[in-house]
């Protein structure tokens, strides 16, 4: 009975199949060290490189407090080890939701071309890469970052590098070259308010600068430098010098009396009334050039010019300032309401490298070529079943005779029956 089995499944394709692969393991076995020998070696060959990932959130993306808490123990949980891991049970505390809008708009971000040319910029990637475009340097660089979106609204970025160092520095550059996009971008209507009010306040700072100028001309044309204290201290001028005048007239008519016109002390109190006299009608009118006080005659129109001017200056100078605090107020808004990266989790290198994996590499394609050529000695036994077999041996072997006289694979006696 066993040998009639054994003769019935020897006649089968799969019994013979199993007898060829009997006949070839050493074959099959030198094969396998080759393959995975010529892996190790080439495994060896390669540049190696690290990876470091940061995990990241958009503020307001989350539902609540502790759900950011919860979700966030989970990617920790997750991505640390040993003990560190109990931290994913936070997760089942609360469940976040993601952010819609802000959180697309971040990711796409993250991965526009703008991003990926500044880090190749930064990192001279296009010589490493030896590409010759920045497309094809883009296209190489999207198969070492790479941003994904957890469930629970958190954005994963990773990227590698041919150090520790670098990978994670190229993560870091990912988010703030990411945020300095989305500073530019007007997401939000607070953002494009933000903008037109602070056109609008570097026009009245100009305003205010032109008043300003015009002010400064004023007072260097007029020599009012503080025009209500010049005008005050101009009226005290002219009162000190009428209460001298006043005196010095009294003592004049007192000494008129008793002494002549021509004597010493007559003469000189009659040239200081005199001297008081012209003073006060000078600086009635044009006033005197070597004084800081001007004419009282052109005081009024000075000073209703300088209040105009006053006025316009203190006008622009309160629009500017309302208009300063509505930007503050604005930029507080748009901080609130514009979408950013928060780092949660900083990037940090992986212990192990990320490439090559060398165990998995030798492993995988040793795995491979058994499989390979498990199948060839399938395809083999089946053809042998073909060549052999009564009713389709003799048409196989003729076409294969055919194929190879067309083929010019046929020896001198092929080539003989053939002619």
């Amino acid at each position: 009975m066993p040998a009639a089995f054994d003769d019935h499944l020897g006649a089968k394709f799969s019994g013979r199949w199993i007898l060829l692969t009997a006949m070839n393991i050493r074959r099959i076995a030198i094969l396998c060290f080759l393959v995975a020998l010529l892996t190790a070696v080439y495994a060896l060959t390669r540049t190696q490189r690290w990876e470091a990932a940061a995990v990241t959130m958009v503020p307001g993306g989350q539902g609540s407090i502790m759900s950011q808490l919860g979700d966030l123990g989970d990617i920790a949980g997750s991505m640390l080890p040993g003990s560190m891991a109990s931290l994913a049970g936070m997760g089942s505390m609360s469940a976040g939701t993601p952010a819609g809008m802000d959180i697309t708009v971040v990711n796409q971000v993250l991965s526009s071309r703008t991003v990926l040319e500044r880090v190749l910029l930064k990192y001279n990637l296009l010589e490493q890469f030896n590409s010759p475009t920045m497309d094809l340097a883009i296209e190489k660089l999207g198969t070492r970052i790479s941003v994904t979106l957890s469930p629970e609204g958190f954005l994963i970025v990773a990227a590698q590098a041919e150090s520790r160092e670098d990978a994670a520095a190229m993560v870091n550059d990912m988010i703030l070259f990411a945020n300095d996009e989305l500073s530019t971008i007007i997401t939000t209507r607070a953002r494009r308010a933000r903008i037109l009010a602070q056109q609008s306040v570097t026009a009245a700072e100009d305003s205010l600068d032109a008043a300003q100028v015009r002010l400064e001309e004023f007072r260097s044309e007029t020599g009012f430098l503080f025009p209500e204290i010049q005008g005050a201290q101009a009226m005290d001028v002219l009162s000190t010098l009428e209460t001298e005048l006043v005196l010095a007239e009294a003592q004049l008519a007192g000494v008129s009396g008793t002494m002549s016109p021509s004597s010493p002390a007559y003469t000189e109190i009659a040239q200081q009334v005199s001297y008081l006299r012209g003073s006060i009608e000078e600086r009635m009118s044009s006033g005197d050039s070597l004084s800081v006080f001007p004419g009282m005659e052109g005081i009024p129109s000075i000073l209703r010019e300088y209040e105009r001017i006053a006025i316009d200056v203190e006008t622009r100078r309160v629009i500017y300032l309302m208009l300063r605090q509505e930007l503050e107020s604005l930029k507080l808004q748009e901080a609130q309401e514009s979408p950013t990266l928060e780092v949660l989790i900083p990037a940090t290198p992986s212990g192990l490298r990320a490439y090559p994996k060398r165990g998995m590499m030798v492993v995988t394609n040793t795995l491979a070529a058994l499989i390979l050529a498990l199948l060839w000695l399938a395809v083999v036994a089946y053809s042998r079943d073909l060549l052999t077999r009564e009713e389709t041996g003799a048409f196989w072997k003729n076409v294969v005779s055919i194929s190879r006289r067309q083929l010019f694979l046929g020896g001198k006696k092929d080539q003989g029956k053939g002619s």
